[in-house]
């Protein structure tokens, strides 16, 4: 016990617990900064960072952490309920819900005269026409129920909207004839409501231009200031067709909400709000010469074009019903049909009719 005694009271002295305190608290002070240094160091080598990523490619950009939002059983409840009730909503306006698809088809001719351009215009839709569609449409009559009511969506001065999802614009154009042609077609849209057409304009304006005509080769329809008035213009198509060869081109416009009642207070043929398509169809024939005089000249050309519209339209009809409409204005020809192949040989006569 005397021992013990005198080992507490040699070592365990207040200077020395103190002391090695002191030490101890240094020692662990010293450890952790060593290993913030060590763990800087490993970042650095690895191209991490506590504050801010760092990488060979330079600095990535902060994230901040996706914090998931709690929603409680109440508010999760009434959501569900709330598209239950949207659900059951588009249903029923589904099971009234009717649409039109209207499809036309028609075939017409560009001719040009030799060193004369040819021109032609075809165009979709005009007031009268999207009229014309909207009187097809059939509804639901509650007093004969066994069948549907044909009517026209434009009969009266009340308001109503029709939707028109899409309107679908195609041309094909073959060379059916015996020489070459270039075909030049022009895109257009209305910049303003107007009761003329793009060639109407054209026609009517290029006196304005200088002394040119519509039908001289080098006058173009961006020559004249009433077209580019009242039309946007862009060439979709510029093309040699050798004879028997084809192209075609197309657009389709965005939807848009017709209202006669509103289009009635109008009186221009062609408006901007819906959205009609015009494509502009310039030709002219190749170079060529006589087939016995020493003569050469822009030889006469054409083609046939063939025109495709679709149109689709939904409207409240009282019962779901989809239906297709077709018209055409196609013909039956008199004589034997022609359709070009391949030039004739042996430089013979030829002749556009």
């Amino acid at each position: 016990m005397i021992v013990g005694s005198r080992y507490r009271n040699q070592y365990f002295t207040p200077q020395n617990i103190a002391s090695g305190l002191r030490s101890g608290i240094q020692a662990y002070r010293d450890y952790k900064r060593s290993s913030a240094v060590a763990n800087d160091l490993k970042n650095y080598i690895y191209g991490r960072s506590n504050s801010t990523k760092v990488s060979r490619g330079g600095a990535a950009p902060l994230r901040a952490k996706k914090l998931k939002k709690k929603v409680s059983r109440k508010k999760k409840g009434a959501i569900a309920k709330l598209k239950r009730s949207v659900k059951e909503l588009k249903h029923d306006s589904d099971q009234s819900l009717g649409e039109l698809t209207y499809r036309n088809i028609s075939v017409s001719k560009v001719l040009s005269a030799e060193n004369k351009r040819g021109s032609g215009c075809f165009s979709v839709f005009s007031v009268s026409s999207l009229e014309y569609i909207l009187g097809l449409l059939k509804f639901f009559n509650p007093a004969t129920p066994g069948t549907l009511t044909t009517s026209s969506g434009t009969s009266g001065s009340y308001q109503r909207d029709y939707l028109f999802k899409s309107i679908t614009h195609k041309l094909l154009i073959r060379n059916n004839y015996q020489t070459d042609v270039n075909v030049k077609v022009y895109l257009c849209h209305n910049k303003d409501d107007a009761s003329k057409n793009p060639l109407e304009c054209w026609e009517d304006g290029v006196g304005d231009a200088g002394n040119a005509a519509v039908d001289d080769i080098f006058q173009y329809p961006t020559d004249c200031a009433l077209y580019k008035a009242l039309y946007t213009s862009k060439v979709v198509l510029n093309k040699v067709l050798s004879p028997g060869q084809s192209t075609q081109c197309s657009t389709t416009a965005k939807p848009f909400t017709y209202d006669s009642s509103v289009v009635d207070s109008h009186s221009q043929t062609w408006q901007k709000e819906y959205k009609p398509s015009h494509f502009l169809v310039t030709i002219t024939g190749t170079i060529g010469h006589d087939i016995s005089a020493d003569q050469r000249t822009i030889l006469a050309s054409g083609v046939d074009v063939e025109q495709r519209v679709t149109a689709v339209v939904r409207y409240e009809a009282g019962i779901n019903i989809k239906y297709v409409h077709l018209d055409t204005s196609l013909s039956n020809v008199s004589n034997s049909g022609v359709q070009s192949h391949q030039p004739i040989p042996d430089n013979i006569g030829y002749s556009i009719p």
